[in-house]
């Protein structure tokens, strides 16, 4: 596996990346992403978003 990568977000990132989550109008991949994008900032390893997600690596 690759090894982790470290993700930065501005406080405006976080920001939408979390309104993206709460919305019911976007799109149900976006919201995936956003989440994947959030865990990953957080330094969660990848198989572990991928298992708190239900998605394959």
């Amino acid at each position: 596996m690759p090894a982790q990568v470290e993700i930065n977000l501005s406080p405006e990132e976080k920001k939408q990346l979390e309104k993206n989550i709460k919305s019911r109008k976007i799109s149900v991949r976006l919201a995936e992403r956003s989440k994947i994008i959030l865990l990953a900032a957080k330094q969660v390893p990848n198989y572990q978003i991928a298992k708190k997600l239900s998605i394959d690596i």
